[in-house]
């Protein structure tokens, strides 16, 4: 065996290894010892250690190639019901071996020596499957073209999920190991893009044979996601993009972002783009089997998801991105989209459900409806009479309190589903006053006893989507608004806003989650299912804007919103 030319001690030996990059260190060649059970025997019963101490340096220092290694690995194969824990060191040395580029008979050999290792020692599992999740970083930055890996670190992946299957196999137990350290091994959220990237990618690999974690795995992977989309706000992301030659990046840029050419100017946003494309294959490729579409494997899909977003998604305030998987796979059939709006109303219309989970999911409800192109108008229709009718009864409830008290919080979730129709009204009128028919249905919802009611829900709700409701039940004759907007103007008290303007300030601040998709490699998924804001018809800013003005000196005319494009610059509106 080689001679190691600096000691250490027995619990440093692998301390340099994990510290210290390797092509630092002096390499030495390495030699199979004559008799490594031998060794291994002397080490235990502690008549020489230095042996061993020696073997296990050598392992860690040396450049081992393909034939050293088969043949260390044949040889050990002979002492593996020696290798419990006392000899936990000779193991990590081991294991630490580059071993996933090399040939097919090395890793069917070091399969071999795993399968063994863990059956005869169960104390080694979690090292095993640490060391094999920690393979899932891409070992270069060139390994990855766009969000797709090469050919070479595809092939390096495919072993490293080749042994760990075999190992979840061996160790069936091994499960809950395994999603514990898919968890702590996951790069920060602005890691370099290849390493999560990669990461990211292998995570989800593991579902094609493991398909029972298939939930915990899409939780950690939704986890992620949603943290990225957090930190990269929409308004943030198109502010790096209008300005990027004027935006110092002080992170390291790295090989995907030097040359893609759809690389997202904003770091966690063009992270979170990849990973969103990583994600919408992986929807796909589940439910479509040889390119065609198969109900059951989408709907089981479909129902996880649902489990995530009841958990993660739907309590998370302010995402821009990531509900988009849940519009995406929607699209694929009219029943996923129906049972994705029945449990929204379900949460909405629960009383036992907390306040806030009902405002968000009726917020959904409304920028689905109004956002989903794949959706017939009837969805559109069945909706309005939904929110009609669960408003009315409320009405009709509360009018029959003698002692009525205004409370806002009490009535919250009141002032949210109105608001949600309002905005589809506002939305989607030119689907529902096309023809005569559809007019008349307008009509039925009896939205002047909605807007005259004394919970006033006029007041409460954004106030552009109150214009434009307004301009829209004006020019339709289907509610005067104007009159109870200019009496609510009088008697609001005028907030001091940025630059010292005036503005009223809105109770209902319900966001839309699917206001449009912004990240640049993933859009191609989303533009053609999706619905963009039209109409002809304009709000009385003007007019409302000079009442307001003669109230509030000093306040400026509100942002007309109904344009051909959208602008998220400042202004929060969903149109």
């Amino acid at each position: 065996m080689s001679v190691i030319t600096s000691k250490s001690s027995l619990l440093s030996i692998l301390k340099t290894s994990s510290g210290t990059p390797r092509n630092s260190l002096n390499r030495v060649r390495f030699q199979l010892p004559s008799n490594i059970r031998n060794i291994f025997l002397d080490f235990k019963s502690g008549a020489n250690t230095k042996e061993y101490e020696n073997l296990v340096c050598t392992i860690r220092d040396s450049e081992i190639s393909d034939n050293e290694l088969l043949s260390l690995l044949i040889e050990v194969k002979n002492c593996t019901s020696l290798l419990n824990y006392d000899l936990r060191l000779f193991v990590q040395a081991l294991i630490l071996v580059k071993w996933s580029h090399r040939g097919d008979n090395v890793v069917m050999s070091y399969q071999e020596f795993i399968n063994n290792l863990i059956s005869a020692h169960s104390c080694h599992i979690k090292l095993v499957v640490d060391q094999l999740i920690k393979l899932f970083l891409c070992s270069e930055p060139t390994d990855w073209i766009g969000s797709q890996p090469t050919e070479q670190a595809l092939k390096r992946f495919n072993n490293i999920h080749l042994i760990l299957q075999s190992t979840l196999i061996t160790v069936p137990m091994s499960e809950d190991i395994l999603i514990d350290t898919i968890k702590h091994n996951f790069p920060y959220f602005n890691a370099l893009a290849c390493k999560q990237l990669s990461y990211f990618s292998n995570m989800l690999k593991v579902i094609q044979y493991q398909a029972d974690l298939r939930i915990n795995i899409l939780q950690i992977a939704v986890d992620k996601l949603l943290l990225m989309d957090v930190h990269s706000p929409r308004e943030e992301i198109l502010q790096y993009e209008e300005n990027s030659d004027d935006i110092m990046y002080e992170i390291e840029v790295d090989q995907i972002e030097k040359t893609d050419k759809d690389a997202m100017k904003h770091p966690v946003a063009n992270t979170l783009d990849l990973m969103m494309d990583v994600m919408f294959h992986f929807i796909k490729s589940e439910c479509f089997v040889d390119g065609k579409f198969t109900k059951s494997k989408s709907m089981e899909l479909y129902n996880d998801l649902m489990i995530v977003f009841e958990n993660v998604i739907l309590p998370t305030h302010d995402c821009h991105h990531v509900q988009y998987l849940m519009f995406y796979i929607c699209s694929f059939d009219p029943s996923i989209a129906n049972d994705f709006l029945k449990f929204l109303w379900r949460n909405v219309v629960l009383p036992n459900v907390s306040p806030v989970i009902r405002q968000t999911a009726v917020s959904y409800v409304s920028s689905f409806l109004a956002r989903a192109d794949y959706l017939a108008v009837g969805y559109l229709k069945s909706y309005l009479i939904k929110f009609s009718d669960w408003i009315h009864n409320y009405i009709i409830c509360h009018d029959s309190v003698t002692d009525f008290q205004f409370d806002f919080k009490q009535h919250c979730v009141f002032y949210s589903i109105c608001q949600a129709m309002f905005y589809l009204i506002a939305f989607r009128h030119q689907d529902l006053v096309n023809s005569s028919v559809k007019l008349v249905f307008l009509q039925s919802l009896n939205l002047g006893k909605i807007v005259s009611c004394k919970l006033n829900p006029l007041k409460y709700c954004l106030s552009t989507i109150v214009d434009n409701f307004a301009a829209v039940t004006r020019a339709y004759q289907l509610a005067y608004c104007y009159t109870i907007i200019e009496n609510n103007a009088r008697g609001s008290v005028p907030v001091v806003g940025r630059g010292g303007q005036y503005i009223i300030n809105s109770v209902v601040n319900m966001y839309f989650p699917f206001d449009p998709y912004v990240l640049l490699r993933t859009c191609i998924h989303i533009n053609p299912l999706y619905r963009e804001y039209k109409s002809t018809l304009k709000p009385e800013i003007a007019h409302l804007s000079a009442k307001k003005e003669r109230l509030y000196s000093g306040t400026e005319d509100e942002d007309d919103f109904i344009k051909d494009e959208v602008s998220f610059e400042g202004n929060d509106i969903p149109f």
